[in-house]
């Protein structure tokens, strides 16, 4: 999985660095190598990219984003979701990727192990939270991390009676024009016969 954009993390002024993950499952990929990664691009993008670890530890990650998680304003913080998981990792860049770990919430008194998606997002606090669908055999939600106080907090925003909830890229964008993003999301919605785009408002607080 590759993270939407571009970042520079090499330190040469140009935003031409790549993040991704791997994950190693068996019968599809089972000589990756999982983990969280970027690939620093050279000054001649067709010679050989130098790949730097972030996280090799953990079993099987997914999507992944960037933004400012620590609240230092750089924005090269990395965000990345997974399975057989129960939280939600996020890594600061000024400190050598020191990790920190977000519990999901529990669901109907169930502890969520599946992150589907992550998309760092900011509704009006001082640093970026980090907007993911959880999921537990058929329960799901829609959880956004934000920032309070010292650390992040989860807020369920939306409950989804499915198991396999929205597994492609979170995409944020005003259309209604209230000044206020809203989430469009391609949704399985637990079937082929069920697929959708969903639309949610982030109103919560109004």
């Amino acid at each position: 999985w590759l993270a939407p954009q571009r970042v520079d993390f090499s330190g040469n002024g140009q935003a031409t660095d790549i993040v991704f993950t791997a994950r190693n499952i068996r019968q599809r990929n089972p000589a990756a190598r999982p983990g969280v990664f970027w690939l620093e691009a050279p000054s001649d993008v067709l010679s050989v990219w130098s790949r730097h670890t972030i996280d090799d530890t953990l079993e099987h990650p997914l999507h992944v984003d960037i933004g400012d998680l620590s609240g230092q304003g750089h924005g090269r913080d990395v965000v990345v979701g997974g399975f057989e998981t129960e939280y939600i990792h996020w890594y600061s860049f000024s400190d050598n990727w020191e990790q920190n770990s977000l519990p999901l919430p529990q669901l109907d008194g169930l502890q969520p192990n599946k992150v589907w998606n992550v998309k760092t997002a900011r509704f009006g606090a001082e640093r970026d939270g980090i907007l993911t669908l959880v999921s537990r055999n058929n329960r799901s939600a829609m959880v956004y991390y934000e920032f309070v106080g010292a650390q992040h907090t989860a807020n369920v925003l939306k409950r989804l009676e499915y198991g396999h909830p929205m597994d492609d890229r979170i995409i944020l964008h005003d259309l209604d024009g209230d000044g206020l993003s809203e989430a469009f999301i391609p949704d399985s919605g637990n079937g082929i016969r069920n697929s959708k785009f969903v639309w949610i408002r982030f109103n919560w607080r109004s």
